[in-house]
């Protein structure tokens, strides 16, 4: 265990965490005044921020992605995840600010008029002293579920202890997965009890407590939070981001990218972003947030191509293998600016896989017979093949109906499927548990699915930056073949190897 790693993990999460939840009481206790003194201002301030509430927290910050980028803000990274945070936090807040105030008696409010008091002065020196207790009563909710949410952060590219529980559902490392729970926990924990003495500490309804419980935690967190801002200050050279979305594969080609550039300039900065989603990643090299990541060539058909010609009422169909590669390389280059820096050898593409036993009952060798037999079969997949173009394609083309389907992480289908919780799934055929399940994958006898070629995919800037470095990473053309690939991913998730130690191995084998 990487104790090191641990510490600034949780760090990365208090900062998170401490950010968010300051943003969110600058924001709530002035709206919570507002809403307090007006009821319609208040039906509408609690009816949307308790909407945002319903929306899944993954999907609300992922949201953040795209809606940055449209702006020209920063898409990935801290500030998507403290404005998604903060935005969930208001409620509780805003809930506690407003009932605070409400419940001020009215009485009291009449004599400090007749003391002379304006408004503003009877607000800040009675009114929010007295609603104090309650206030932080919603600031601790607010606290306490942003530790929680802010695991949730990883996958748009901020740092936090969302990056252990992740990759040890990815990689089924259950001890990474209980470090990350366990410490988010113990953090919130932790934070809850800061807050609850805050609480205690006001029962007295002092204005010299008041003010000195709030200077403190202010002054605490903004020296928490403002830390790392100090450091980055001083100039230093700028790192190069690699960006890997949530599976095994992507996380030990992003750990041989790291190792293959330190092996070439063993002082150059590198920063590794696991756990992406395919659009963030994408975005990223766009918008230059990421520098360099993989990707594969029917994911980019489908997610960047198939929507402009279905616009444009042009036929969606792909080329051929290498007709593609070429198109790919010109596109992306033409529209987006992003080089594919090589090809690396290997293609890991979409298939159905059955147990064997069930094959060899059902006669079940290509896609062909699948659909013979699919409206009696569940199928398992992951959560964005249903919405992919290659499912329409086979739909289409085989005319398959499954009894029902069920959306799963990718790194619990196998269990599934061999456990008899599922009949079909949507593997991948560079997957190291096709073997160790004792699967089979069906044959595409109609040549639905499209060639899933890995590229590694570089910016244009950072082409432009470090052509060097960039003319190293071409040397990883054809350097990995599928049988390389599929044993490097049971490497890791069947031995239990860490990505890191494998993407080593694979450059010395090189």
């Amino acid at each position: 265990m990487n104790f090191t790693e641990l510490g600034t993990l949780t760090l990365a999460h208090l900062r998170l965490t401490l950010t968010a939840a300051m943003a969110s009481c600058l924001l709530s206790v002035p709206l919570g005044v507002l809403a307090s003194r007006n009821r319609k201002v208040s039906g509408l301030l609690l009816g949307v921020s308790g909407i945002i509430q319903t929306i899944p927290a993954l999907a609300f910050l992922a949201a953040m992605v795209p809606l940055l980028s449209y702006l020209g803000a920063p898409a990935i990274g801290t500030v998507p995840a403290v404005l998604g945070l903060c935005a969930y936090a208001v409620f509780p807040i805003l809930v506690a600010t407003v009932t605070g105030i409400q419940q001020v008696p009215k009485e009291l409010q009449e004599q400090t008029k007749a003391m002379g008091m304006t408004t503003r002065q009877s607000l800040l020196r009675v009114e929010i002293p007295l609603a104090a207790p309650l206030i932080l009563a919603g600031v601790r909710t607010a606290t306490v579920w942003t530790v929680g949410m802010a695991t949730l952060a990883t996958p748009i590219g901020a740092k936090s202890l969302g990056n252990y529980i992740f990759t040890g559902l990815q990689t089924r490392n259950h001890s990474l997965v209980l470090w990350g729970c366990v410490t988010a926990a113990l953090l919130a924990i932790g934070l809850q009890s800061v807050v609850t003495v805050a609480e205690r500490f006001l029962k007295a309804h002092k204005k010299a407590h008041f003010r000195w419980v709030v200077g403190t935690a202010t002054a605490l967190s903004l020296w928490i939070i403002a830390a790392p801002l100090v450091v980055s200050a001083f100039p230093k050279e700028r790192q190069t981001s690699i960006g890997t979305k949530g599976f095994t594969e992507q996380l030990i080609l992003g750990a041989l990218i790291e190792h293959s550039i330190h092996q070439h300039q063993p002082k150059h900065q590198t920063i590794v972003l696991e756990s992406l989603g395919s659009s963030v990643v994408f975005d990223g090299l766009t918008h230059n947030a990421i520098d360099l990541s993989v990707d594969y060539s029917g994911t980019l058909w489908n997610m960047l191509v198939v929507p402009e010609r279905h616009k444009r009422a042009q036929g969606s169909k792909p080329p051929g293998q290498m007709a593609l590669q070429g198109f790919l390389a010109d596109f992306l280059l033409k529209q987006h600016n992003v080089h594919i820096l090589a090809w690396l050898g290997f293609e890991n593409s979409y298939a159905f896989a059955v147990q064997s036993d069930l094959a060899d009952r059902l006669q079940l060798n290509t896609i062909s017979d699948l659909a013979i037999h699919a409206s009696q079969l569940e199928l398992g997949n992951d959560y964005e093949f249903l919405k992919r173009e290659v499912w329409k394609s086979l739909q289409n083309t085989y005319r398959l109906e499954f009894k029902a389907t069920r959306t799963m992480d990718p790194a619990l289908m196998y269990d599934a499927v061999s456990h008899g919780e599922v009949d079909v799934i949507t593997a991948f055929t560079t997957d190291g548990r096709i073997n160790t399940h004792n699967l089979r994958i069906l044959t595409d006898d109609k040549h639905a699915i499209p060639a899933y070629d890995a590229a590694l995919l570089a910016n244009g800037q950072w082409v432009a930056e470090h052509p060097e470095t960039a003319e190293h990473l071409r040397t990883l053309a054809n350097s990995i073949d599928n049988h390389t690939m599929r044993r490097a991913n049971l490497w890791v998730d069947i031995e239990k190897d860490t990505p890191s130690h494998v993407a080593n191995r694979l450059l010395q084998q090189q």
